[in-house]
């Protein structure tokens, strides 16, 4: 790891001291950086149904643990939402009213009601999950052809904007994107240019993948894709 990205992670644990986090029970979260970090954005990567949305259930279970009446916006591309299995995981009706689904139909139209979440004089949320960023595979693969270099721009501004309520509230974002991963996990060299993952890499120093290897699930903690700890993951909720 270099000198900058050691700057970086000491930034990042300042941060943590001065303005919380929210914990998960993730040991590889919370005790590095004591879970969500509030005012910062967070990635989870990683192969269509390895766990990314279970993943962000179980961050959703959590923060109604220690906050009853919290508030969440979750935003999930296309509206490809799995609201009957989040509803097995709240119980509680009124927790379920708390939480704002959006579903937007294209990039352009997230794009949009995140820019204008900017200016928001109402905001009240305490978290706020994109699930996933850019939809499904061919979703961004064809985001990206229309015209790669435009909307690297848009999508650079559009995490910029992201960026910008995280640490305006002081609220976690955390976002989900596909990664394809082999057996033997990461692969630095290919994931760079997937699905517009670059983009997010320049926003977003803090980094989780999740994959399987030899039937179990791993999860890796990444700091701008370097490696700072890994371990197995349980994939349950409570």
């Amino acid at each position: 790891m270099t000198v900058i990205k050691l700057l970086s992670l000491n930034s990042i644990l300042s941060r943590w001291n001065n303005q919380g986090a929210i914990p998960i029970k993730i040991p590889i979260l919370d005790d590095t950086i004591g879970g969500l970090l509030q005012g910062h954005i967070h990635s989870v990567y990683g192969d269509s149904g390895v766990g990314k949305t279970i993943f962000c259930f179980r961050a959703i279970h959590y923060l109604f643990q220690q906050r009853k009446d919290a508030r969440i916006l979750y935003s999930e591309f296309k509206g490809h939402l799995r609201i009957s299995t989040l509803k097995k995981i709240i119980t509680e009706e009124k927790s379920l009213d708390q939480i704002e689904f959006f579903k937007p139909k294209s990039f352009t139209e997230q794009i949009i009601f995140f820019r204008n979440l900017t200016e928001d004089l109402h905001f009240s949320y305490d978290l706020i999950i994109l699930d996933t960023f850019f939809g499904s595979p061919l979703d961004a693969i064809d985001v990206l052809a229309k015209n790669q270099r435009l909307w690297k721009k848009r999508i650079y501004n559009h995490l910029l904007d992201l960026k910008h309520i995280a640490e305006k509230w002081n609220i976690p974002i955390l976002l989900t994107n596909h990664l394809k991963t082999s057996k033997d996990g990461f692969n630095s060299e290919s994931a760079r240019e997937q699905y517009g993952n670059e983009l997010l890499n320049l926003v977003v120093p803090i980094s989780l993948l999740i994959y399987k290897q030899e039937l179990k699930h791993k999860i890796e903690f990444r700091l701008f894709q370097d490696l700072v700890s890994s371990t197995e993951f349980h994939l349950v909720i409570l």
